[in-house]
């Protein structure tokens, strides 16, 4: 029995906490506790500049493609001007001929017309079918 209540003192003894020891333990905590705030503000103001960023980041991209759009559509109807033009001064110059009875140089222009723009359509089916944005077939004839 004697060796029981030697136990049972020496348990006491170890549960027993100073008033300094808990003392210190709250300020600890409180310690810690100010530290997770400012670790909340410092995260929280992080946030909000990220945000901020990321509409910053959205603005000038909208304004990129804004000025993309408007070029492209310059670029456009520059191109569909001067085949116009192109277009007027050619039927111009077939109706002259024509008025000056030359029908058979306007044949034959119209003939080199016609091959030129067939050409030009064909090599343009082409490079729609085979284009840069196409995978590449592999070849079958490794042998």
């Amino acid at each position: 029995m004697a060796g029981s209540n030697n136990n049972a003192d020496r348990d006491q003894r170890a549960l027993a906490v100073k008033p300094e020891t808990v003392e210190k333990f709250i300020e600890l905590q409180t310690r810690e506790q100010g530290l997770r705030q400012q670790e909340l503000a410092i995260r929280a103001k992080e946030l909000e500049h990220q945000a901020k960023h990321a509409g910053e980041m959205l603005a000038a991209q909208e304004r990129d493609l804004e000025k993309d759009r408007g070029h492209n559509r310059v670029m456009t109807r520059t191109k569909l001007v001067f085949a116009a033009f192109v277009l007027v001064i050619v039927l111009a110059f077939i109706f002259e001929a024509l008025r000056m009875n030359k029908d058979a140089f306007v044949m034959e222009v119209l003939k080199l017309a016609v091959t030129f723009f067939a050409g030009g359509a064909g090599g343009y089916g082409v490079a729609k079918i085979s284009g840069p944005g196409r995978p590449e077939k592999p070849d079958s004839s490794d042998g």
